[in-house]
């Protein structure tokens, strides 16, 4: 990634770090507009509102033109308002891409468990949706083959989304 700087060796401010995190980078002034990650704003959105900012005091300084909160802004990319701030030595440019990498990773990580805990959440849905029709079923309905059918190939996804959380659950606990 690019938005660190070409000198792995060079200091990196928190400005800079918010940049690569946005995917973006800051100009030889410290200061960029870039894609904001609040909120407020729809994925690909295609307009930059986030005006990030390298202080005097080399603390970052965000604004977001459609009305995010900074706080708001700092939760979406997993910062704290700690780390505006220079905190001992400042980063160098391979450390913030690495950094930025682990972010990254951790930000995909979260999105697969919460994709899997939805799955779960509509399968089980649809299998206590199909027992309660079968339940609900006089005997000798012609509909009873066909729902049990939908009921047991309900219950083998429910049970392959539950073992692929189980799975992700114990690759996180690595």
């Amino acid at each position: 990634m690019e938005s660190c700087t070409k000198d792995t060796s060079a200091p990196i401010y928190p400005a800079f770090r918010i940049a690569a995190l946005c995917g973006g980078k800051l100009d030889a002034h410290g200061r960029g507009i870039l894609h904001c990650p609040g909120p407020l704003h729809k994925r690909n959105d295609r307009n930059k509102s986030l005006s990030v900012k390298d202080g005097p005091d080399h603390r970052a300084l965000l604004n977001c033109f459609a009305g995010c909160t900074v706080t708001s802004i700092l939760n979406e990319l997993g910062l704290t308002k700690r780390d505006l701030f220079v905190k001992g030595p400042p980063l160098t440019a391979a450390e913030c891409k690495e950094a930025a990498l682990r972010e990254r990773s951790r930000r995909k990580w979260e999105e697969a468990q919460r994709l899997a805990a939805r799955r779960v959440r509509d399968w089980t849905h649809l299998r206590d949706e199909f027992g309660s029709e079968l339940a609900a079923l006089p005997d000798g309905d012609g509909r009873e083959r066909e729902l049990t059918r939908l009921y047991h190939f309900t219950l083998d996804r429910l049970r392959a989304v539950e073992a692929e959380q189980t799975r992700l659950g114990k690759q996180a606990a690595k």
